[in-house]
């Protein structure tokens, strides 16, 4: 009875609004038997499609794995992003994929339309865990510039997405940079690096053309604010991330200088072993010449030797005909005019065949009647 009445008392002391705050509490969903729903909670079925693509995944088949989403129709937009880890899924398989133009031409224009003209970007900003978000942003990206290379699109809407790309990779570089100051691990400064390498090789020098100067990085630090001094102060393998990247910059310019130089020592070279020839003297200079006459006879007699005797006996017993063309000549001439002459000739005797045979055809008529009458 007295417990009771203690019991009425405090319920008379402790405010309306408190009593009002505990029975809110045991009417949230948290203390109820059942729970709650997560918005990226598949069903049953959808659940053993992930896993059985997983599997692939972790057993080294990237590929395999990719094909196995597309055909249970994981990749679908309207499944993919009930789900982080299907998106997380997919994003590390294609960055196992050496080459996404191995794939499938279904395949393929799937993965262009989830990581082009899809919503996937903002997806994974949203709802990726801030332990790899930095990560998984830096592979997403890749596959975003991969998947660019696939594209066979207008040269127009090519310009269009990769402008819109280079500006991802801003906003997301100057994100994790701000970020930076609150992390130390040497995995973040790798991703770090990785992400502006991004922008700088992948797409500036790749995909625009654009050759390796040092101002590339000079105008990213221009373009993202405090990114030059964390890079300075970042430090990876005991070099600053700046001067890492400086130095891949500037790679392709050092090893033209050194072919150059190179080249120009090989040609110093050659000209101190030309000078240091000595100049043949006259007399030497006229021996050389005689050792060539010498050589071009001795070449000539083994030529001949091969033609038989009797030619060559010809040959040098007619020189005559050689060193006397012009008689030749004439002779030819007389030769020409008395066949033409003899020609004409033949022919004015054949065209006095048939008067002859017109006079002689009475005479034989009447040979032929008396040998008829016998």
């Amino acid at each position: 009875m007295q417990l009771k009445e203690d019991t009425v008392n405090m319920s008379n002391v402790l405010p309306e609004s408190t009593m009002t705050t505990v029975q809110n509490l045991l009417d949230d969903d948290d203390f109820s038997d059942e729970p709650a729903m997560s918005p990226y909670q598949n069903d049953d079925n959808t659940s053993d499609e992930y896993y059985n693509c997983l599997d692939l995944f972790i057993k080294g088949e990237p590929k395999q794995c990719l094909e196995a989403m597309l055909s249970c129709g994981l990749l679908n937009e309207s499944q993919i992003f009930q789900n982080m880890d299907s998106v997380e899924l997919f994003i590390n398989a294609c960055s196992r994929v050496s080459d996404l133009a191995t794939l499938g031409i279904s395949l393929q224009n799937k993965i262009i339309q989830l990581f082009i003209y899809s919503e996937i970007l903002e997806f994974v900003r949203r709802n990726s865990p801030a332990a790899s978000a930095l990560a998984l942003i830096t592979k997403l990206h890749g596959n975003i510039i991969r998947a660019i290379g696939l594209m066979r699109g207008s040269r127009d809407e090519r310009y269009q997405i990769i402008a819109d790309e280079k500006d991802a990779l801003i906003h997301d570089i100057g994100f994790h940079v701000k970020k930076r100051t609150n992390e130390s691990r040497r995995q973040y400064n790798v991703e770090m690096l990785m992400l502006a390498e991004l922008y700088l090789f992948d797409v500036q020098i790749q995909l625009e053309g654009k050759k390796k100067s040092p101002k590339l990085y000079e105008d990213l630090c221009d373009k993202v604010l405090q990114l030059k001094s964390v890079f300075d102060e970042t430090v990876l393998d005991e070099k600053p991330l700046s001067q890492i990247i400086l130095a891949k910059l500037e790679q392709k310019k050092d090893s033209v200088e050194k072919k150059k130089s190179s080249s120009r020592k090989s040609l110093r070279e050659s000209t101190k072993v030309l000078q240091a020839i000595p100049t043949p003297s006259d007399e030497v200079r006229d021996q050389i010449k005689m050792d060539n006459l010498a050589l071009s006879k001795g070449a000539f007699s083994s030529i001949t030797s091969h033609i038989p005797q009797k030619w060559l006996k010809a040959l040098t017993t007619q020189k005559w005909i050689y060193k006397n063309m012009k008689q030749l000549s004439l002779v030819l001439v007389v030769a020409v005019i008395l066949l033409v002459k003899r020609y004409r000739m033949i022919t004015k005797w054949f065209g006095e065949i048939p008067s002859t045979l017109s006079q002689l055809k009475p005479a034989i008529v009447e040979i032929l009647r008396l040998l008829s009458s016998l």
